[in-house]
């Protein structure tokens, strides 16, 4: 699990250690994200767990865009 904050509009990332894939990820809580809050990250290994220095890479971003946003949504008929 990772700890991380940004003293941008960034909220939340994605990780992942490529040379070691993960057996899952972690989820995280409800609600609009709030900038300058710390955000966690995390995943767990299959085992056995590997040693030695680990390079994690981002996969995403998440970033908070501020302003009154509206989506007009038109689905194709049936």
């Amino acid at each position: 699990m990772f700890t991380m904050q940004s003293d941008s509009n960034i909220v939340g990332a994605n990780i992942i250690d490529l040379q070691h894939p993960p057996m899952g990820g972690g989820g995280g809580g409800g609600g609009v994200p709030v900038v300058n809050l710390p955000f966690f990250v995390g995943f767990g290994y299959q085992v056995p767990v590997p040693t030695g220095p680990l390079t994690m890479t981002f996969q995403s971003v998440n970033v908070l865009l501020p302003g009154d946003w509206s989506v007009t949504w038109s689905p194709a008929a049936p």
